[in-house]
Formats: C-alpha cells, structure tokens, sequence
C-alpha cells in the first residue's frame, strides 16, 4: 500500500467517524456528506441564484421578459422555500458543535 492509499484510507476513516458522530448527534440520522460544512452550504445556494438569475437574464435579453422574470421568481422562491437548504444550515451547525467549532 502507497501513501495516497493510506491517505485515501486515512479520510475515509475520518469521513466515517464525523458520520457517526453526527448520526449520534442529529435527530436526522447519518448524512450523506458529512465533510460539508456551513460555508459550503452558502457556496451552494449562492450558486443556484446565480444559475437561476443568469438564466433569467438569458431570457430577458432574448426579449421574453415575462418568462425570464417569472424564471427568477420562481427560482428564488424554490431556493427560499426549499426546506432541504435550511435543513443543510442546521447540520452544518450540528457538524461545527461535533467538532468543537
């Protein structure tokens, strides 16, 4: 086995041990991806609004305003309302108490 195996192996190990700990942690169980933290989840829905607007703006500069400005609505309102982004932010936080940050 080289160095990248027992590093590889070395993460896993660490990825599964957060996982437990969440799992022990969280009302919601084990996470999927338990190395994703607060700043990631902000990452993520900034990056929606901006595929969302930008689309948006495609629409709007192709002359269909209404489609494109109906596009943004809903696109904010689903980001908004999505309870799985919200969700993301409460374990995050579960994730930083587990490891002392």
């Amino acid at each position: 086995m080289n160095n990248s195996d027992a590093e590889t192996t070395g993460n896993e190990a660490e990825r599964e041990r957060e996982a437990e700990a969440i799992a022990q942690e969280s009302p919601e169980g084990r996470p999927a991806n338990p190395e994703m933290r607060k700043g990631s989840m902000v990452g993520v829905m900034i990056t929606i609004f901006a595929a969302v607007f930008v689309l948006g703006v495609v629409f709007l500069a192709m002359g269909r305003v209404l489609t494109g400005v109906v596009i943004m609505g809903l696109g904010v309102l689903f980001v908004i309302l999505n309870p799985a982004i919200w969700a993301g932010f409460v374990r995050a936080k579960e994730r930083e108490k587990i490891n002392g940050g």
